[in-house]
């Protein structure tokens, strides 16, 4: 009897459900062309988080055809910093702004 009640409770009562905190977008990071080297650029997210999200960042097309990738770091509730990356090498660290799109989700 105690197993019914409690499903019956469970089902009743939604606020002991919990909805996953989870959002994703496309952000535009601009060009390093002109500007100092190394820059991160903040990301807010839309709606802040309870805590502190886990972040995954997926780099779009690279315009000028170099390769790339994105670092991110300083994670919190409220967003987060982004930065351009290029490997080192025989060409011109700058580059183009660059769409990327990241998802944040709750841990657990």
């Amino acid at each position: 009897m105690k197993k019914y009640l409690l499903a019956f409770l469970f089902l009743v009562i939604p606020s002991l459900s919990h909805a996953l905190e989870i959002e994703t977008r496309q952000v535009t990071l601009p060009s390093t062309i002109g500007g100092p080297p190394n820059v991160w650029v903040p990301v807010q997210f839309q709606t802040p988080f309870s805590d502190t999200p886990v972040v995954i960042v997926s780099p779009g097309p690279s315009p000028g055809g170099q390769p790339f990738t994105i670092r991110i770091r300083e994670v919190t509730n409220v967003g987060f910093l982004a930065q351009i990356v290029e490997p080192s090498g025989g060409h011109d660290p700058d580059h183009l702004s660059v769409d990327i799109t990241y998802m944040a989700v709750e841990r657990g």
